[in-house]
């Protein structure tokens, strides 16, 4: 590999023990799967890395130099190499107003910073914890509160540890659309790169922006590290960073069916109204009419006076 090429890696990265060693990232989804860190939602396949540009660790930043397509190489760094070692003057013990005042933010799904500092104060957290947070801008761990005291360890979790990895560079990307996927995958995971409608004219790259980015503070930061990426790996001589807001109409059968409801609706209402005020409608009594009896004579018709047959 070249300084600056992307490429496609697929990896298991072990923490060394001294009775054997732990698992803790990999790109396999069964490996994942045996050693319980499954993800649900998160895609196992090789990642994009830039070669060389320092975004790795040193001893996978110096292998991969040297490296080639399909071939797999096995890794045992030292701390130096990895994540390296543990810095006292990065453990830091805030007071708990001093922490209350801080710009804290939860890196776990579901913790507020009002819930994680009520915690805290009313004693609910107390003693050895990992909680993971961003104050002032900086990554750390929350790994001790006590009465009135909350310790933040900003060195890696993994600091001072010996790491075993295990690679694979699946491809070398060459293509100028092959590239752009790869940067927009490395730095924005909520869309695929499909999603961004890429159209690559000339020397100028442009993308649309999924309406998932369009309210999402995360896209903000990411799109200036994208824009930084296509400018200095792609062969780009101008970014269009697109957003298309479009007014959302109903199609004509929907509102023709909508419409159509809307009349049976108003049209059983309106029965059912008529129902009802018949129903409550006082009935009339009306008098009874007395018709005088017809007295009509009888008619005495004469009796018949046969004569009787002699014999």
């Amino acid at each position: 590999m070249e300084k600056d090429d992307i490429v496609l890696v697929g990896y298991d990265a072990w923490a060394l023990e001294a009775d054997g060693k732990s698992l803790f990232e990999t790109t396999d989804e069964s490996l994942a799967r045996e050693h319980d860190l499954y993800e649900d939602g998160r895609p196992y396949k090789p990642v994009a890395m830039v070669v060389g540009a320092g975004r790795q660790l040193p001893g996978l930043e110096t292998s991969l130099l040297q490296a080639e397509v399909g071939k797999r190489y096995e890794l045992n760094l030292e701390a130096k190499e990895a994540y390296g070692e543990r810095r006292a003057d990065l453990v830091r013990t805030y007071s708990a107003r001093e922490f209350r005042r801080s710009d804290v933010t939860p890196l776990e799904q579901g913790i507020t910073k009002e819930g994680l500092v009520e915690a805290i104060v009313s004693g609910d957290i107390r003693g050895s914890v990992h909680i993971p947070i961003s104050i002032g801008g900086k990554i750390g761990n929350i790994v001790l509160v006590t009465a009135g005291r909350v310790r933040v360890d900003f060195n890696h979790r993994l600091a001072g540890r010996r790491i075993k990895m295990d690679y694979t560079v699946t491809k070398r990307l060459e293509g100028q659309r092959e590239r752009c996927e790869a940067i927009l995958g490395m730095h924005y995971q909520k869309a695929t790169p499909d999603e961004f409608n890429i159209t690559l004219r000339g020397s100028t790259i442009t993308l649309e922006v999924p309406p998932v980015c369009k309210y999402d503070p995360v896209w903000l930061v990411a799109k200036y590290a994208i824009i930084k990426d296509l400018m200095d790996y792609t062969t780009t001589g101008a970014i269009r960073v697109v957003e298309v807001h479009k007014k959302e109409e109903k199609k004509e059968e929907e509102e023709e069916e909508s419409k159509k409801g809307k009349e049976e609706e108003e049209e059983k209402e309106e029965t059912g109204a008529e129902a009802a005020l018949e129903e409550n409608k006082p009935k009339e009594n009306k008098p009874k009419e007395n018709k005088p009896k017809e007295n009509k004579p009888k008619e005495n018709k004469p009796k018949e006076n046969k004569p009787k047959e002699k014999k």
